[in-house]
Formats: structure tokens, sequence, C-alpha cells
């Protein structure tokens, strides 16, 4: 009975039975072992014992272990309950933990993963600064298992811990979390300005303006920025904004507000959550919002929201259900959960969605249509008047598709998207590929020369590429499309040249403004829309053009930069 009844609820967990020497009995966990102590490794196998003998002692334990599977540190969660002699327990995976990169003991690199893979073949001990302390970092990671030092790559603050085994495996970490507690225990504003700049700069941010009360420091950037305001002061940072800048408002309050940390933030519904997703604490803000007050303390997050993208969620309160922007960052063993209504703005988001599916789909499938008959009305008898007639028909439904086509692709830019690495050649090939038919009808041959070159975009680079493409052959007049690149100083250019009947220059200044054409009857957003992705992505684009001599556009991306050039690691 109490075994159907743990496997009933063990729905997303393992199930196992032990008898009271920790023997398995049943055991549908991925470990192999002939006791529960035997699937763990280490320090882990005394902490395996330790919960075996607070069931048997309290008739229930539980705790986190952090076993090996195929070569993989996985930490699970594990419940166990005693019942006549035997004890039953459920295990779920709450975290999978994958070294950086691998080397063995000589320091030479034989596995990595993605981020650290231009490592391989290369020999660690190369790289360092302070080869003592490293050495000593290691000699103890041998002698205990393992061992965490704080330390700096490339002039970033990590932690770097070593695990010992049949290998050196070496986790790397930003240090963050605790540049976020200096700024929170920071005594006076100055002491909170010079905390800040020493997160920017771990951060690799290379140019910021930061006010703090009369407090103020600037260092100069150039470039995309983004604003953070906060209490008695802003940070204007030049750079693509990272998650770990969240909590930043939140820590400068707390010491503002008379400079105790202990005094939580009251102008953000704030919720603290411990490592198993338990509610900790509420703020005054937390609970207005949601209806809530202690009761819920002690309770899973996962019971109040659910649904919805990686930030936003659907929110269950007490009285309602609400839409909220999510905030999280990990300060030690606890999360620390912003959240912010935003309820109105979905619902016009969606109601947005839903008009602009009924444009995209409904709309255009139904100008398809009328495209088909026009189709089967050019093939009867027609005089040359009627077939005027139809021939104009159809020109006015293909714009509206192209239309319809620009109006999707405004819809997208206002989404947001997280910035990538995208590797170019292939995505290239592929678009322009996709015009070639196109451009043999209007007499355009299209050539492309570029490297498999790695920048910062995201999905929707492909767009960029193809309202150029389609402008060359819809409206340049011209013979032949080349597509060529080179590489800069820490980025890419990306150049569009055709051989048509180019732009007066009195025009060039407007060709990016939204709804601007010349000469055509497009829909005028195709290089606005390209303009408007190239800010995104930090980058530039400028036309270079004469009458009857071409135009050449100039894309220049941002470049994925290669540590490899540079890297260094010091204790």
């Amino acid at each position: 009975m109490v075994e159907d009844i743990i496997k009933l609820l063990a729905k997303d967990y393992s199930f196992f039975k032990l008898d009271d020497r920790g023997n398995f009995i049943i055991n549908s966990l991925p470990f192999d072992g002939e006791t529960f102590i035997d699937i763990a490794d280490g320090k882990e196998k005394a902490k395996a014992a330790k919960l075996i003998y607070d069931t048997l002692s309290n008739g229930m334990a539980e705790g986190i272990l952090s076993l090996k599977n195929n070569g993989v540190i996985e930490k699970y969660f594990f419940r166990l309950i005693l019942k006549e002699n035997e004890i039953f327990g459920i295990g779920k995976k709450i975290e999978e933990v994958k070294p950086s990169f691998v080397t063995d003991f000589m320091g030479n690199v034989i596995h990595a993963n993605e981020q650290w893979e231009w490592l391989l073949g290369s020999n660690l001990f190369d790289k360092l600064e302070e080869k003592e302390k490293f050495f000593r970092l290691i000699s103890e990671a041998i002698e205990k298992g393992e061992k965490e030092e704080k330390g700096e790559i490339n002039d970033r603050k990590v932690r770097i811990r070593v695990r010992a085994e049949d290998s050196l495996q070496f986790y790397i970490k930003d240090d963050f979390e605790e540049l976020i507690r200096d700024i929170a225990n920071s005594k006076n504003e100055g002491e909170i300005l010079k905390n800040i700049c020493k997160l920017l700069d771990s951060l690799s941010y290379r140019g910021y303006e930061i006010k703090i009360g009369d407090e103020l420091f600037s260092k100069e950037g150039e470039g995309e920025f983004f604003i953070i305001e906060f209490e008695r002061g802003y940070a204007k940072i030049y750079g693509e904004k990272r998650k770990e800048l969240d909590l930043l408002p939140l820590a400068i309050s707390m010491a503002m507000q008379s400079f105790k940390r202990d005094i939580l933030i009251e102008n953000f519904p704030l919720c603290i959550i411990d490592e198993n997703g338990s509610i900790v604490s509420i703020n005054k803000k937390f609970s207005e919002l949601t209806g809530y007050g202690e009761e819920i303390i002690g309770e899973n997050i996962k019971g109040f929201h659910s649904d919805g993208s990686e930030e936003i969620k659907k929110w269950k309160g007490k009285n309602r259900i609400f839409w909220a922007k999510e905030k999280a960052v990990n300060l030690g063993n606890r999360t620390y959960l912003i959240i912010e209504d935003v309820t109105k703005e979905k619902e016009k988001l969606d109601e947005n969605e839903f008009l602009n599916s009924i444009l995209r789909h409904d709309l255009f499938n139904k100008n398809q249509i009328a495209l088909g008959y026009l189709g089967l009305l050019e093939k009867t008898n027609l005089n040359k008047k009627q077939k005027n007639y139809v021939e104009k028909a159809k020109t006015g439904i293909e714009e509206s598709n192209r239309l319809i086509q620009s109006i999707r692709e405004l819809n997208e830019l206002r989404k947001e998207r997280k910035l990538r690495k995208v590797r170019i050649g292939r995505l290239l090939k592929e678009v322009y590929s996709s015009f070639e038919e196109e451009a043999k009808k209007t007499g355009m041959t299209i050539s492309c020369n570029v490297k498999n070159a790695t920048i910062i975009a995201d999905e929707l680079v492909g767009e960029v590429f193809s309202n150029l493409i389609k402008n060359s052959i819809e409206h340049s007049g011209g013979s032949k499309l080349e597509i060529y690149g080179k590489e800069l100083d820490g980025g890419y250019e990306l150049v569009f040249e055709d051989d048509g009947k180019g732009i007066p220059h009195e025009f060039l200044e407007d060709a990016f403004k939204e709804g601007w054409r010349h000469g055509s009857k497009g829909s005028g957003l195709g290089l606005y829309i390209v303009k408007k992705l190239m800010e995104r992505y930090g980058g530039d684009v400028k036309i270079e053009s004469e009458e009857n001599r071409g135009t050449k556009v100039i894309l220049r991306f941002r470049k994925s930069r290669e540590e490899k050039d540079f890297f260094k690691i010091r204790l």
C-alpha cells in the first residue's frame, strides 16, 4: 500500500525501496549498486549513510547528494520514510553540472564544453600567471577530492572549482554574487559607486557612467548602451545587458536604506526562495500584488506560477490570475525573485498577435486564392484590355502580400530575443539560393564570397540578408549582385553591391527612414527593418550609391571574440 502511494506521488521522481541495512529491494534510480551507499563516491557516501541513519532514528529524512552518472556530476534530491522496518524513498535530479573543461594531471586539455572547446589540444599550464598558487590549488584538490578558489580569467572575476578523480575537472563560474554582496554591504555612496564599477569591470563592460547621489564616475564607451535607474542615481552601460545586473537596483537600495543590509527593498514585489524552491520570505509589495501573506512561507514556488515564456509567466494570485515578468538572481543558496505585473501589456500583445495572425494567415491566404483564380482567368480568351486589367489586379495583390510580409517582420522586431553567436556562411547561401529563380527572371546573377565568420545576432538576421537581396532584384535594375565580406578588428563587414541605377545622393540620408521609397511601389519598410535589426545587434549599416553607378550596402557586425587569443588565468 505504501509502495503504491509513493509511486503515485513520485510521478517526476525515481522510486526505490531499501531494507533496514540500506540494501536495495527495488531500485528505479539511474545508478547501479547493491546498497544506497554504493551509488555515492567519496564524501557523498557519508551523506548517503547519514540519510539512512536519520530515517531509522526519526522515521524520515531528506537531503541532496552529488552523484556521478556516466562521468557527469548530477545533484539529486532524496526523501526517505520508514515503514515496518523498510525504507521507501524517492529521488529527483535537480541540477546537472558538467565541467567547463577537463585536463589530464599534466594540464593537457582533453575535454571541453562549447564555451571552452577552443582549449582542446592546448596545455592549461601555459596559460597561467602565478603558477605556484595554481599548482597548490590542484595539489589540494587531489588531496581532498575537490577544491575551490577565487580567481580571474582574462581579468574577469570567477570562481574556479577543481575536482580531482582520474583527471582534473575544472568548473568555471562568474563570481558576481560576491560583488553584489559588496554593493549591498557598502557603507556610503562613494563605496557603492566603487563596488558597482568593480562589478561592471568583472562582467567585461568597457564603458559606463555611474551616478549615486553626488558621486559620479564615467569610463569612456561607445556604441549601443542601456540604462538602469535606481534610488538616487542611474547607470548608463555600454554593451549588452546581462541577467546578473537584474539584482543591481535591489542591492543598491539595500545599501541606501540606512546602509543596513538586512532591510529588504520595498520598491519591488520580492520573494526569497531556498535551493529546494520553498518560499523563505516575501515583502509587502509581493503580498499586495499576489494577495498572499505569511501563509505561503514554506510552500514551493512552483505552485504559484506556470506556463508562459522564460521571463513572463502566469501567476496564481489569491483572488486572481495575472501575468508577471520575472527577474531571478541566485545569491549563495538563496534565489531573489522580483516580479512585475504585466497583465495589461500581455493582453494587448496577445490581441495584437491575434490581429497580426489574421493579417498574415487569413488575408494572405485569401490573396493567394485570388491570384490563383486570376491565373486561371489569364488562360481564357481575353482581349488585350482585359489582360491588362488582370495584370494590374495581380500586381496589386502581390504588393499587398509584400506589405503583409513587412508587417510580420515589424511585429517580430518588437519581440525580445537573446543575442547569440551566428555563423553566417551557410545561412547566406541558403538565403541567396532561395532568390536565384526570381533573380533570373530579371536578368540578374548573384555571387557570394563570404567565409563562415561568426557574428553576434539572432534568428532574424536572415531577414536582413533577404531584404537587401530582394531590394536589389526588384528595384535596382542591375544585372549582378555581389555579396562579399572581410574581417575587421573586433567585427565583420558584409557588403551587398549591385550595378543598378543607384540612389541620388540627396536621398541617401532618407533611405533607412520608415516608409521611404524612391521611385518604387514597395512598402518602404525593407531598409528600415534592416537598420533596426543592425541596431539590435550592436552593429551598423550604411549605403554608398551614385546614380547609374550602382549601390553598395555595408553591414558591420560585432564579431564573437576568440578568447584563445588572450586567454590567461590568475588566482
